[in-house]
């Protein structure tokens, strides 16, 4: 299912208010989540955490974290660039990194 479906089976948006931001994204072009925020269907932070709910993800405020710079080093500056990645802390072997679009 696309995005605006899965926010009407959890009961998170109309179908009508997704049948006004198809039209819009048809007016305008873009990304229908950008659209529902935009129309104040949905705020941004419901969309976040419902998409990183289904990822089985965390959503990280970026504002409120201390990212260590030897952290930043571990993966080159193009790479995150391309994937949207940013490290944020190393444990052991393990990395974790946030993406933009998991």
């Amino acid at each position: 299912m696309r995005l605006g479906e899965r926010l009407i089976a959890a009961k998170l948006l109309t179908q009508a208010h997704l049948d006004l931001a198809l039209r819009e994204q048809k007016r305008r072009g873009g990304l229908i989540g950008q659209i529902l925020v935009d129309l104040g269907f949905v705020s941004a932070e419901v969309i976040s955490d419902f998409v990183a709910t289904e990822a089985e993800a965390k959503v990280v405020n970026l504002h409120r974290v201390s990212i260590d710079q030897a952290v930043l080093r571990l993966i080159p500056l193009e790479t995150a660039k391309r994937f949207r990645a940013l490290p944020l802390s190393r444990k052991d072997h393990a990395l974790t990194v946030a993406l933009a679009d998991p």
